[in-house]
């Protein structure tokens, strides 16, 4: 998107209808589809720092309505500096996360209960992941906590923005085993 608004402000060369096409924000997850012959749903959300949560909140909706598992995964790469301030930016993470119906999940489990604007009792250990630390300013960090929160069999409300967001967080109980 950005070598083509910069072809447009310079008038250099003829904008490119492909180029376009792989542009838009849903442009990854129907690529993705193409190439696994997925001919299920796909969503696409941007949400800044609420994405995490409102990913969970569209995957919830689409498990309670359907059934069905749903893989809630999201992702942002650096974005260019040019569009940023001077030390601001964060770099590539993609995290992902099955949920479903609790009547089909192991015990094993952790299970979510509601996603709500409640204040966050749980914080990733600055020890848990060295990664989490390195992509905090990554607008999706939130799903990576929420994933490092049932990596360590966490209980409560863990935050979804790490606060720069609008607060969502998640209850997490731990699984039953």
């Amino acid at each position: 998107m950005i070598g083509l608004l910069e072809q447009m402000w310079d008038g250099s060369a003829n904008l490119s209808p492909m180029r376009f096409a792989t542009s838009v924000h849903n442009a990854a997850s129907g690529m993705i589809s193409i190439a696994t012959a997925n001919r299920g749903i796909t969503t696409s959300i941007g949400a800044d720092y609420d994405t995490p949560a409102m990913a969970l909140i569209e995957g919830i909706g689409m498990v309670l309505s359907d059934g069905c598992p749903v893989l809630v995964c999201c992702g942002d790469e650096a974005p260019p500096a040019n569009l940023l301030k001077q030390g601001e930016g964060w770099g590539l993470l993609a995290a992902g996360i099955a949920i479903g119906p609790s009547s089909l999940a192991p015990a094993a489990c952790a299970r979510i209960s509601e996603v709500s604007m409640t204040p966050a009792s749980w914080a990733p250990r600055s020890d848990a992941n060295p990664y989490a630390d390195a992509a905090v300013s990554n607008p999706n960090v939130g799903l990576l906590d929420l994933i490092l929160a049932i990596q360590q069999q966490a209980e409560g409300w863990v935050g979804l923005d790490r606060g720069a967001g609008r607060g969502y967080s998640v209850r997490l109980h731990a699984s039953s085993t």
